[in-house]
């Protein structure tokens, strides 16, 4: 729990998403296009949160990937590129 500028407690969460980028993408190529990006979109492929339990605004909630069967690898790092900007977002 933090404080606002009056001293009043108000909730508050971390989101590590430099730390959630580096573990979803270890090891995987970066390459995308516009194609792949166009894909996600049109298919609602997502991955929902959280991916490290424990700690961002959804602490207790476990990661789930959603229309996600055949995607390629930019495709994902597109996904998981949306999902960081949502939960920075959050």
């Amino acid at each position: 729990v933090n404080v606002n500028a009056l001293g009043n407690p108000v909730p508050s969460a971390r989101f590590m998403g430099g730390r959630e980028f580096s573990l979803l993408t270890e090891g995987q190529s970066d390459d995308w296009t516009e194609a792949d990006i166009a894909t996600v979109l049109a298919r609602k492929t997502s991955l929902l949160p959280s991916t490290q339990q424990g700690s961002g605004p959804f602490p207790h909630h476990r990661a789930a990937w959603l229309d996600a069967d055949g995607i390629n690898g930019g495709q994902r790092f597109a996904a998981i590129s949306f999902y960081l900007a949502l939960m920075t977002a959050t």
